[in-house]
This record gives structure tokens, sequence and C-alpha cells, in this order.
């Protein structure tokens, strides 16, 4: 177990934070890995202590990049797509967590057990701390299956926890598109479309900080969740599914049979009169981890929004 893991950062003004972020990644019971940051235009003292880190550490492989200022889903893709970066395995990893010990250890692990040329993701439970490290709950885990007719609907995991191996990055980079709703959510679809494995590890590895600048949080936020169902009222949910496609339909020709089964019959639910969409939708086998999601998702489809 001495596979090589680039671990991509992806930072933008995350001057308080980070140093903890980063002592994490030291802290790490597995050594091998390098570490690529791509910063999107910080205008506080984020890239000196990103540099000052690397001239602190000179055994520490990697660089610091400009990003594309285009989001931090883009900011990740341009990791992504980065020639210059090559490792076996890669992490996402966001600039105000704190990862355990034996996060990329775990990972690595999983990883492993898989042969190279079938995309594979690990992915994990965190733990959720405040802006001062208090611990204030646990993230919500997955009670079914992980699959493509999951990942159509929603994500399972925080992008902070996953690792990935290099068949997973090729088609993640195949499948790049400026249309990608979330960098994380496109990778479980795909990994699960493609006769991939995925591992969600019930063990916390993060220590997944929730502060008031957080682009997604973890989840679990009932007024957050309300508020996205009544969002996808004005098109939300139709427009990412739409975003989705078009990231999806470029790598159709990888996905497996049954899958390719799914994709076709749950596009054709926004195609379709009211009877040919419930038609559809249980045709198509899709479902959520949640009942409050099963629920929005039925709403959904009989008001023709998805």
């Amino acid at each position: 177990m001495n596979r090589s893991v680039a671990i991509l950062m992806a930072v933008r003004n995350g001057q308080e934070y980070l140093k903890p972020q980063l002592d994490s990644f030291l802290n790490q019971t597995y050594k091998n890995w390098c570490l690529y940051v791509s910063d999107d235009g910080s205008t506080d003292s984020t890239a000196e202590i990103v540099n000052n880190f690397y001239l602190s550490h000179p055994e520490i492989f990697g660089f610091l990049k400009k990003g594309p200022c285009l989001g931090f889903c883009q900011n990740f893709q341009s990791m992504i797509n980065d020639e210059k970066i090559i490792a076996d395995y890669y992490a996402f990893s966001d600039q105000d967590d704190i990862w355990l010990p034996e996060k990329i250890e775990n990972a690595v692990r999983f990883l492993d057990s898989v042969p190279s040329d079938t995309p594979a993701l690990y992915c994990s439970a965190t733990t959720l701390i405040d802006q001062a490290d208090n611990i204030i709950g646990e993230s919500l885990s997955p009670n079914k299956a992980l699959s493509f007719a999951n990942a159509l609907l929603h994500n399972v995991a925080s992008g902070n926890t996953m690792v990935f191996n290099h068949k997973a990055r090729e088609l993640l980079m195949a499948a790049s598109s400026e249309e990608m709703v979330v960098h994380d959510w496109s990778l479980y679809q795909i990994v699960s479309a493609c006769n991939g494995r995925i591992y969600f590890d019930h063990t916390p590895g993060v220590l997944y900080r929730q502060h008031s600048n957080n682009v997604i949080g973890d989840g679990r936020n009932i007024f957050l969740r309300v508020r996205n169902f009544f969002s996808s009222f004005k098109g939300n949910r139709a427009d990412w599914n739409k975003r989705n496609k078009t990231v999806l339909d470029k790598i159709v020709a990888h996905f497996g049979e049954n899958e390719k089964k799914v994709y076709y019959n749950y596009n054709n639910i926004s195609k379709s009169n009211f009877l040919k969409r419930i038609y559809f939708y249980i045709k198509s086998g899709v479902y959520h981890q949640y009942k409050l999601g099963t629920l929005s998702t039925i709403i959904y489809v009989c008001v023709g929004k998805m």
C-alpha cells in the first residue's frame, strides 16, 4: 500500500481556517501524498499561507496555481483537467476542514482492492464542527445501496471526503463541462454509471466545518432543505437535471447496460405528460436515500418540475 495520492485543494479567501486544514495533511498516517492548490482569486493571505507551507515542508511535492475564477466547481475541474497533476489516486479537499489522521489510509486500503481499470470512489461520513472546532453533530449517512439510480437524484457524500482512482479521474475529465452543477455529485454519477465501485465509510474521516461561508453545507439543515424544495418549483431541479445530462451524455458510451436503461427512462420523465411521467419514474427505478427526498421527488414528477 504505497500508491501516490494527489490532494486537490480549491481555495479562495480561506486564511481563517487554512492552517488547521494544512496541518491535518501532515498528521496523516499515510505519507505518500502530494498537494496541489488552486487559488480562485484570493484577496487575503491565502496564497502566502500556502507558499509558506511549501517552504516549511520542502519534502512535499506540488504547486500553487491560479484558478479560473468561475466558482468552486470549475476550480476543482481545473485541477482534474491539469495534465501536470499525475498520481494513482486523487482526493478533493476544501480549505476549512480538518482531516482525521486515518482518512487517506482508509481510502487507499479500499482503492487498492479495486482493479486499476475499474473506476472507484471512496467517501465517508463526517463529524460536524463549528467555527471554534466544537463538535455539533454527525453528517447524514446513506441507508440504501449506492447506485446510478440514486445518483441521478442526489449526492450521498461531501466532496471533502472523496478519494478516487485514476480511471475515475479519466472519466471525470472526459465529462468535464462548464454545465457541471457540483464536481462531487458528478463524480458519484459518473462512477456509478460506468460499472464502478463505490464505498461509503460510515466512520467519519473529516471534521466538516459549518459556518456562514459554506457553499453547500452538510445537508442536515431542515431550513435549507425546505428552501431547496420550494426553489425547485422555480426550475432549479429541472435546470440541474439538464446540466447533469450535458455532462453525462459525453460518456454514455461507457455506461453499464442497466445504467443506460435507467438513464433513458429518467430522461423521458421531463419530456412526458402526467401519466407517462409516472410511468417513466417507476420504470427508471430512481430512488432517494431519505423519506423527505422521496416525497419531494414524487411531487416534482407529478407537477412536471423534473
